[in-house]
């Protein structure tokens, strides 16, 4: 039996439902991890490589992170996370 594609409308709404419900458990998608700590999501692969990084969980082949470990390694590694105020500000501006 071939693939059907699915339709786009239904296939974005079953992605926002999927990031709804692992919000509310406290778990996030590799994707959305990165984007909290403001690096890409092959960071992420390669900081878990390096043995980097706040600690991943699995769910069958899933992967997630805890957002409270995401916190945690945010705090304890001074780094800021993107939706921080001042994330990304130069505090030692050069003059020019």
């Amino acid at each position: 039996m071939a693939k059907t594609k699915k339709d786009p409308q239904m296939k974005a709404w079953e992605e926002q439902f999927a990031r709804t419900v692992m919000a509310e458990a406290g778990n996030v998608s590799r994707r959305d991890a990165a984007e909290m700590m403001g690096v890409t999501d092959r960071t992420l692969l390669r900081w878990h490589r390096e043995s980097k990084g706040p600690p991943r969980r699995y769910t069958g082949r899933s992967v997630y992170y805890r957002i409270a470990d995401i916190e945690a390694w945010l705090r304890e590694s001074g780094q800021q996370s993107a939706g921080d105020p001042g994330a990304g500000v130069d505090i030692h501006p050069t003059t020019v």
